[in-house]
């Protein structure tokens, strides 16, 4: 049995490296909602396995150490958090878009508990960084591939995402593996070896660049730079590694002073990479530094314990900044690691989170001089401040974590000690045997089922229902009675995705209404598919808006749909409650003022134009839109004005 179960454990901790490779086209959100699952899986079958081997052998006990310690504490602060935010169920179990959530929070902590107790020599810790390099070399390969137009680019233009499906997320994933590859250099012996980490080293930091994640970029250029610094101020009297660290210093100067005298150049500035790279600087961060603004105007709001995970988008529209006009109309993030958890997690939150950091960085920089070699501690410093640097202008997603929560768990080993109460612990094996395993083969299949089961389901109804309408629209020549039952299909898609009673009820509900107005509008659709659509949609919306009645976004949503139906007055007063939720955002006051435009309310639609234009008169669509309701109200002297 003792054999078994460490084959399980051990088998799912050295498989968890290859989920950036897996992308699930049958699921909703193909490159995010599988990742996210198969994690969850693995993680609950590991840790299960982990809890019985432990009863049959003492050394695969956890240990102590202030890092298990703190990371516990920040996962208890958060439960908190989030049970009493604004949205508990949102804030637990997140959605499809993201896969994060308590849920995944807890599950990161387990992951790191089994890692941290049962790859615990340096001898495992190469063979897990090495099996993490293989799985990152493919997901290279295919990036390579995407630059030179054999694969296309998720998310469109020349940014490669390779599996990630997210150029920020390549980013952060080459960004470990470029110090991962560094790590694992250092440690070994055999010059064709250090040749080779040198090697995919370069290669992962020149695919972090092609990304052009700004973030990254200075995440990776500011870790290399404190690795080489620390390695040459900590060498003490080591003349051959205070070299080494200062050439490191001088190539990072003098690459970056290169490409900054080169910068204005025409092949720089026409080029759509080099270009977003030159680009950095502190004006470029000012659609950054207001969202910071606003999230620090949140935060005030609920100073203790925030607002819970996944509701940054309730303070993003209270506070809204008109200057905000050309960015995305509906923010979700922070975009900065402090303040988001400060959002999620309030005062107490942060201050979890950061005591996390600390207890990592004296652990492995007092603790840990006699655990690691100087190159070692230069390297995995570099790392985390590179990582620390690029979360300041981005945000985590699930295989960010994980590479952090594996830090985490290297560390953890090197300095962890025993407990001895845990270590003295004794249960009887025929107990473990015909109770304590049964029982946790039970909690694990509830677990497997509660936690992914409906979840899975409801990504795979979505996707077939989206599917369904899609292939219906690109046949023109079908018979109207089988095109009518194909969307009649979908609907029948739709609300089994819906039935499920999955986290993502939100997601399915948006999707619906989306294609519901697209049936609305579909000249080949009967009157009687618009309307099962439209009902179908407006009931679900409702629902929505009940369970969530201060989401802005919500009420967006069922004002669209009634716009799209005709349905002014109904139109109407749902944005005037979203206004109330998000007084200064535009898009709100055009979807207002076009609704009277349709109602021949000129001068009504007049009035809210020009509201939305006096936020911010440098934004041209507004302006247009208050010109053509002027011209429309026959006020030539605002016209001329405009």
């Amino acid at each position: 049995m003792r054999d078994v179960l460490k084959w399980i454990v051990f088998g799912g901790v050295f498989l968890l490296p290859f989920i950036p490779l897996l992308v699930t086209g049958n699921l909703f959100f193909s490159y995010i909602t599988g990742k996210g699952f198969a994690f969850r899986i693995i993680v609950e079958i590991v840790f299960a396995a982990w809890v019985l081997l432990v009863l049959y052998d003492k050394s695969y006990r956890p240990r102590f150490s202030w890092i298990c310690a703190s990371f516990s504490a920040f996962v208890a602060v958060i439960f908190f958090a989030d049970l009493f935010g604004e949205t508990p169920g949102k804030s637990f179990w997140s959605n499809f878009e993201r896969m994060e959530g308590w849920v995944t929070l807890i599950q990161l902590l387990l992951y790191f508990i089994v890692a941290g107790s049962v790859v615990t020599t340096e001898k495992l810790w190469s063979r897990f960084f090495n099996t993490s390099l293989a799985a990152a070399s493919l997901v290279s390969l295919y990036a390579l591939s995407q630059l030179v137009g054999l694969v296309g680019i998720a998310q469109g233009g020349v940014r490669i995402d390779a599996t990630l499906g997210n150029a920020i997320y390549m980013a952060a994933y080459m960004l470990f593996h470029v110090f991962i590859a560094l790590f694992l250099l250092v440690r070994s012996e055999r010059g064709g070896i250090r040749l080779l980490y040198g090697a995919l080293a370069l290669v992962f930091a020149f695919l972090l660049v092609l990304t052009a994640t700004r973030g990254a970029i200075i995440g990776l250029v500011g870790g290399i730079l404190v690795a080489s610094l620390y390695g040459a101020f900590a060498s003490r009297g080591n003349r051959a590694a205070r070299n080494i660290a200062l050439l490191g210093v001088a190539a990072v100067l003098l690459a970056s002073g290169v490409f900054y005298a080169v910068r204005n150049t025409a092949y720089i500035q026409q080029h759509p990479i080099w270009s977003r790279i030159a680009s950095i600087s502190l004006s470029a961060g000012e659609t950054r530094f207001t969202i910071w603004d606003i999230a620090l105007e949140g935060a005030k709001e609920r100073p203790l314990l925030g607002w819970g995970q996944s509701n940054f988008d309730y303070v993003f529209d209270a506070h809204y900044r008109p200057s905000l006009y050309a960015q995305e109309s509906w923010f979700d993030r922070v975009h900065n690691i402090i303040l988001d958890w400060l959002i999620a997690g309030g005062i107490l939150g942060l201050a979890a989170y950061l005591a996390l950091w600390f207890s990592t960085l004296y652990a492995l920089l007092a603790r840990g001089r006699e655990r690691f070699s100087l190159a070692e501690r230069s390297i995995l410093l570099g790392l985390l401040v590179g990582y620390g640097l690029h979360n300041l202008f981005v945000f985590d997603n699930l295989i960010s974590y994980f590479f952090f929560v594996t830090i985490l768990a290297l560390v953890h080993t090197r300095v962890a000690t025993v407990i001895p109460r845990v270590l003295a612990f004794h249960i009887d094996k025929t107990v473990v045997t015909q109770v304590v395993a049964p029982a946790i083969a039970v909690v694990l299949c509830l677990s497997l089922y509660y936690v992914n089961v409906p979840g899975i389901a409801a990504a795979g109804d979505l996707i077939d229902a989206l599917t369904v309408v899609d292939t219906a629209a690109r046949r023109p020549g079908m018979p109207a009675d089988e095109y009518n039952a194909l969307l009649m299909r979908g609907l029948d898609e739709f609300t089994q995705a819906i039935s499920r009673n999955s986290f993502a009820a939100q997601e399915i509900r948006e999707q619906l209404a989306l294609t519901a107005q697209r049936v609305f509008l579909d000249e080949r659709a009967t009157d009687e598919t618009q309307r099962a659509y439209v009902e179908r949609a407006e009931v679900e919306l409702r629902i929505q808006v009940t369970e969530q009645p201060k989401a802005a976004r919500m009420h967006v949503f069922l004002a669209t749909l009634y716009r799209a139906i005709g349905e002014d007055d109904k139109a109407l007063a749902e944005l005037a409650v979203t206004e109330t939720l998000t007084p200064n955002k535009q898009s709100v006051l055009f979807d207002i003022g076009s609704a009277y435009l349709n109602k021949k309310e000129y001068g009504k639609a007049t009035e809210v134009f020009q509201r939305a234009f006096m936020l911010a008169p440098e934004y041209d669509e507004a302006r247009a839109y208050s010109i053509v309701a002027a011209l429309y109200a026959g006020d030539d002297a605002l016209v001329a004005e405009l």
